[in-house]
């Protein structure tokens, strides 16, 4: 009797037949028959191996994603999951490709290798591919049995971003699915996973109290990063920084759409009339209500803002015999025509009130020039 391997309907007929001569009739008269119809369906027979179906890429870190399943039995036929089953995921990383790699006695790789070429100390391999672990973590919610069995809630963490070095550059994911049970029971799908939707800020300086003097730009280093911490990007991804604590204070803006990294950064932080420390507070957030971004926390650097360092007053003194007396803004001074201007004393004064001191470098900046006129309508020379 046949084994039969294909779909479709058939006809079993049993026969009497003599045991001497295979007939089937006896004195002239048919010897009894039978005959049964059945049909071979789809899904009757027992899995013995499986395929992937059609995916909804791209897959992100920490986005659930599901993978189908199509199960064949022993013969290519489509079948069924009937029975329960606890699925095993892997994910390896596909370093390179390399063709005419040459390996020498002192050369160490410690990755996993799979190629066609014997390898042999001194010679060349026409086709190699080298492996690590992923460091991924896979998990899945269930896998649903019948005819559309589908592993759900497939969700990825680690870390993803590319790095590129001498020889090796992170390419694709093999995620090697393993269904304990079945006759073939692991296959390979490649997938690139990028990094997941933004859930958080990452802001340099650490320190949360930063100093900074008046009259200065400060630039903030912004990442944005998934809930694996890999620096992550998509459209209109706009990260902004709101000081408060004084008025007309500036608003610091970049775009991190397509690297999801910048520095953030403006114009000046300037207070008017600073004498001492003041505090502000700078507010780092992702402005625009993204509903990928609506679980990113803004933040928050108390800022040390301390009075600039550089000039802020100048004070003037005239010394006439034993006494120095100070010359303020729009004072008139007596001085004969054609004299020289001399015994003047300079102070400098930064924000602060701290005394500066006059280098010669300095003074050579210091300017007198004349603002009004004389009799005869010309400034002294």
């Amino acid at each position: 009797m046949e084994n039969i391997q294909k779909l479709g309907n058939y006809t079993l007929k049993l026969q009497v037949v003599l045991n001497e001569s295979n007939a089937d009739t006896y004195a002239g008269r048919p010897l009894p028959s039978k005959a049964i119809k059945f049909s071979v369906k789809v899904g009757e027979g027992k899995p013995e191996k499986f395929s992937f179906g059609l995916l909804d890429p791209p897959f992100r870190v920490g986005v659930p994603f599901n993978i189908p399943l199509e199960f064949q039995d022993e013969f290519g036929h489509t079948s069924q999951l009937v029975t329960d089953i606890q699925p095993v995921l892997e994910a390896r990383v596909k370093f390179c490709r390399c063709k005419d790699l040459h390996l020498v006695k002192s050369d160490k790789i410690s990755f996993g290798i799979s190629f066609r070429d014997r390898i042999t100390h001194g010679s060349r391999l026409g086709d190699l591919s080298i492996y690590s672990n992923s460091g991924l973590s896979l998990h899945y919610e269930e896998i649903t049995k019948g005819p559309n069995c589908v592993i759900r809630g497939v969700t990825a963490k680690g870390p993803v971003n590319s790095c590129q070095g001498k020889y090796f550059r992170q390419q694709n994911y093999n995620l090697k699915v393993i269904l304990p049970g079945l006759k073939e029971d692991s296959q390979i799908l490649k997938i690139r996973l990028l990094p997941g939707h933004p859930r958080r800020l990452k802001v340099k300086p650490d320190s949360e109290i930063l100093v900074i003097e008046n009259g200065t730009a400060f630039p903030f280093q912004v990442e944005v990063l998934d809930e694996s911490d890999n620096i992550t990007a998509q459209p209109k991804l706009i990260v902004h920084c709101k000081f408060s604590g004084a008025p007309n204070l500036p608003v610091y803006v970049v775009d991190c759409s397509s690297s999801g990294t910048s520095i953030l950064t403006g114009s000046a932080i300037q207070v008017q009339n600073i004498k001492k420390d003041q505090t502000l507070k700078a507010r780092i957030e992702i402005p625009i209500p993204l509903s990928s971004c609506k679980d990113v926390a803004p933040v928050e650097k108390t800022i040390k803002l301390l009075p600039s360092s550089h000039v802020a007053r100048l004070q003037i003194f005239s010394v006439e015999g034993q006494k120095a007396i100070q010359i303020k803004h729009q004072d008139e001074v007596n001085w004969i025509a054609g004299d020289v201007m001399h015994n003047l004393i300079f102070q400098m004064y930064d924000e602060g009130e701290r005394e500066i001191n006059i280098t010669s470098t300095l003074a050579e900046k210091i300017k007198v020039t004349m603002a009004g006129c004389v009799s005869n309508g010309r400034l002294p020379q």
